[in-house]
């Protein structure tokens, strides 16, 4: 039964994430950095298909804890899509979008953590990881961490080079950037 139910949750969140992340964000000019994240995800859908299919946990308790892990991913990653696309808000620029913001987003999912889109996506990976007993899918939570990081960090560089700044200086001191309630 929580095999069943993992694997088909597994489906749904990619499925969710692919047709909502096309459709949801301000897409950048198309830059190599983009290409590549693109391409590990393919390779880590891949991945989590071959290895839940064949590899996949017995412990019931791995099973439960990467359901809870997907199902709170996409909850996440819903909860920015319709806070930032409700009338009064703007879109979210795709990664590695180079256009200055017109508005820091500070409150709902964003009072959480700074970056919730990329935490949702962590979840998504972690969710992976935990539902095989391959150590080749504990290969990708690692990777994007260090992607989603450097990510992150590129964005905010960039905002702080506009107008938007000191909002952002002050925002950034007193929300952590991936995970809620932990100050890095």
């Amino acid at each position: 039964m929580e095999s069943t139910l993992c694997k088909v949750v597994e489906g749904l969140t990619f499925c969710c994430f692919y047709l909502l992340s096309n459709k949801s964000f301000r897409r950048p000019r198309k830059d190599w950095r983009t290409g590549a994240v693109g391409f590990i995800w393919i390779l880590g859908t891949i991945s989590t298909y071959f290895n839940i299919t064949k590899h996949q946990t017995e412990s019931p308790s791995r099973l439960i804890a990467a359901t809870t892990c997907n199902i709170a991913s996409v909850a996440l990653f819903l909860w920015v899509l319709l806070y930032t696309n409700a009338p009064s808000k703007r879109p979210l620029a795709a990664c590695f979008s180079e256009s200055f913001p017109s508005l820091i987003h500070v409150d709902g999912p964003f009072s959480l953590c700074r970056h919730p889109v990329y935490f949702s996506y962590l979840l998504k990976w972690t969710a992976t990881s935990l539902a095989t007993d391959s150590w080749l899918q504990l290969m990708f939570p690692v990777l994007m961490v260090c992607i989603y990081t450097y990510t992150a960090k590129t964005e905010e560089e960039f905002i702080l080079r506009g107008s938007k700044r000191e909002e952002y200086v002050f925002y950034s001191k007193k929300t952590p950037m991936f995970i809620p309630f932990m100050k890095m």
